[in-house]
C-alpha cells in the first residue's frame, strides 16, 4: 500500500488539506505540506501532524469537560434553590438567603455555561469565583450546611474548572505556535 497521500482530481491541489497551491510552492501555503520535498519529509510531516491533533484532541476534551462541569453546576444551583424554597418549612429563618444564593448563582452561571466554547477561560475563571463566593456565602448563612464532603465537592469541582483553564491556555498557545510555522 503506498503511505503517500492520493492527489485529488486537481493536480494543484494540496494532498493534505486539498487547498489550492501554485505549481512552484514548496509548501502547501495554508498546512505546511512538503509538497516537493521527499517522502521521508512527507511521512514526518503527516506524522507530526498527526501528533498535534491527537494532542489538540485532547485539550479539547478537557475544555469540554470544564464546559460541562458548568452546566451541572448551573443545573444544581437551579435545582437546589427550588428544594430550598419547598423546603423551607425545615429552614425556618434560612431557607430564603439559601434560595437567593442558589438562584442567583444559577442565573450568573447560565450565560457564562452557554458563552464557555468562544471564551473558556474567562468563563472557567467566573465559574470558579461563583463557586468559591456562593460555598462562603453559604457558609455564612449556615455553618452547619457544609462537612468535609462539601468541601471535597468543592475541590473537586475548582481542580476540574482549573483544568479546563489550563487546557483552553495550552489549546490557544498550540494554536498560536501553529500558524506562526
Amino acid at each position: 500500500m503506498d503511505s503517500q497521500p492520493a492527489v485529488a482530481q486537481n493536480p494543484n491541489a494540496c494532498p493534505w488539506c486539498k487547498e489550492h497551491v501554485s505549481p512552484r510552492d514548496e509548501n502547501c501555503p495554508k498546512c505546511g505540506y512538503p509538497l516537493k520535498g521527499s517522502e521521508h519529509g512527507q511521512e514526518r510531516f503527516r506524522i507530526e501532524r498527526g501528533m498535534y491533533l491527537a494532542e489538540k484532541l485532547a485539550k479539547r476534551r478537557k475544555v469540554y469537560t470544564g464546559i460541562y462541569v458548568l452546566f451541572i453546576l448551573t443545573a444544581m444551583c437551579f435545582a437546589c434553590g427550588i428544594a430550598g424554597y419547598f423546603a423551607r418549612d425545615n429552614f425556618p429563618g434560612t431557607w430564603l438567603p439559601k434560595v437567593i444564593v442558589f438562584l442567583s448563582s444559577a442565573v450568573v452561571l447560565l450565560p457564562i455555561t452557554l458563552y464557555a466554547r468562544k471564551k473558556p477561560v474567562l468563563c472557567f475563571a467566573i465559574g470558579a469565583v461563583i463557586v468559591i463566593a456562593g460555598s462562603i456565602a453559604l457558609y455564612v448563612i449556615d455553618s452547619d450546611i457544609f462537612d468535609y464532603r462539601g468541601f471535597i465537592v468543592i475541590a473537586i469541582l475548582l481542580i476540574v474548572l482549573t483544568s479546563g483553564i489550563l487546557a483552553a491556555l495550552a489549546e490557544g498557545k498550540m494554536e498560536r505556535d501553529n500558524n506562526g510555522k
